[in-house]
């Protein structure tokens, strides 16, 4: 999240218009942690005072990775190659919660973030 900010920081003294984060996700098959890193780069972006306008998350749905194909799941709808039935995760749950508010509620932050940790190797 401070990375995210830092670079946007720099950008903006450069070039002073409003922000838009057209792609920003992590691979997180078992949807462990996806919920408090959007959550996280949301809260950096909120209390920056920077003028961020848009937030896209990457991705809407599993895709197939160039580099390394069906592997890496960054999709807050997960996407069975097999069948192609697509199922919201809860990150997706997440981030439809933090539209509908207009936010993080503390209610949100409960149900989808508090429990998630990052894994540490």
């Amino acid at each position: 999240p401070a990375g995210l900010v830092e670079v946007a920081r720099s950008l903006h003294e450069k070039y002073p218009a409003p922000i838009w984060v057209t792609e920003n996700g992590t691979a997180d098959a078992s949807d462990a942690f996806r919920a408090r890193f959007v959550h996280d780069h949301l809260a950096a972006m909120a209390s920056s005072g920077l003028p961020f306008e848009r937030y896209y998350h990457w991705c809407f749905v599993d895709n197939w990775e160039w580099a390394d194909g069906e592997g890496p799941r960054f999709g807050i709808v997960g996407l069975d190659y097999e069948t192609q039935e697509r199922t919201v995760r809860e990150s997706g749950r997440f981030l439809a919660a933090v539209i509908r508010d207009g936010g993080v509620t503390p209610a949100v932050f409960e149900e989808f973030v508090a429990d998630q940790r990052y894994p540490v190797a």
